[in-house]
């Protein structure tokens, strides 16, 4: 299931219209966060918590496509038994 998870993960990751998808959303965020007045704290709050949460998905789908690399690795690593 890690494995899935992690093709799934990689996939998205590996998908241009993600990732401009993405990108466009993380550059929103920051303009708006910029752009806010002195006085506008609520609003630069929730903008930066909706870049963090954006920034968290990320971090999640490469968490899910280094644990699948690394069962694949383990799994090419281990000798093969006969029998």
């Amino acid at each position: 299931m890690l494995v899935e998870l992690g093709l799934q993960a990689q996939h998205l990751l590996t998908s241009e219209t993600f990732c401009n998808a993405v990108n466009t959303l993380s550059e929103q965020f920051s303009n708006a966060i910029l752009s806010t007045k002195l006085d506008e704290t609520q609003k630069r709050e929730r903008l930066y918590m909706m870049h963090s949460c954006l920034n968290e998905l990320v971090g999640i789908l490469k968490s899910r496509m280094a644990a699948k690399d690394q069962i694949e690795m383990k799994l090419n690593d281990e000798p093969y038994s006969e029998g």
